[in-house]
């Protein structure tokens, strides 16, 4: 067994974050480039679109702000499970609505766990680097990131083709689920 705070076992952790970093900007990646669609397909009007981006954003935003909070009472893991968890039941979810306004709910209410996600990894990547190589592991913690979006709108593609975006989000959940349960088993 390696010991916490070990180089072994930051490597070993360090080596799961890039995992989760892929995991979930490959779902990103998947989801942001057509929820403009997905929106029109719900009835909203093109000229309110751009209104709900901001919204998210906003969310988003306070979301940052929030996590140090939230990663103070409940640890970053925990908040790493549980904001994986949320974000597939949101996922989910979003797969069913039926009316706009359920659909930009969820979609708001996405953006918390999303945010949360991003600030989680983020400061795993920070916990489990090396000082003297934080630079270049922060360039491979981008490079997977960036890697993911170059497959995720060919994915996303696929899965919105005609104008269903059932398949869209039930895949984008499909891809968190492995994220979850990587979270939970492997990073400590």
């Amino acid at each position: 067994m390696t010991l916490p705070n070990s180089p072994v076992y930051k490597s070993k952790m360090r080596g799961w974050v890039y995992v989760l970093n892929f995991i979930f900007s490959l779902q990103l990646a998947t989801t942001t480039y057509f929820v403009a669609n997905y929106l029109i397909s719900m009835a909203i009007n093109e000229k309110y679109i751009s209104f709900v981006f901001a919204g998210m954003s906003l969310v988003a935003i306070i979301s940052f702000f929030m996590s140090p909070y939230l990663f103070n009472k409940l640890g970053v893991y925990l908040a790493l499970i549980g904001s994986s968890f949320i974000f597939i039941v949101l996922l989910i979810l979003q797969a069913f609505a039926t009316n706009a306004l359920l659909a930009v709910l969820l979609l708001f209410f996405s953006a918390i766990p999303s945010a949360l996600l991003i600030s989680a990894l983020d400061t795993l990547m920070e916990r489990f680097s090396h000082d003297a190589d934080t630079g270049g592991q922060r360039a491979i913690f981008m490079t997977m990131a960036n890697s993911a979006f170059v497959a995720g709108p060919v994915l996303g593609g696929l899965l919105s083709k005609g104008g269903d975006f059932f398949g869209l989000w039930i895949a984008s959940a499909g891809l968190i689920f492995p994220f979850f349960i990587i979270s939970l088993l492997s990073v400590k």
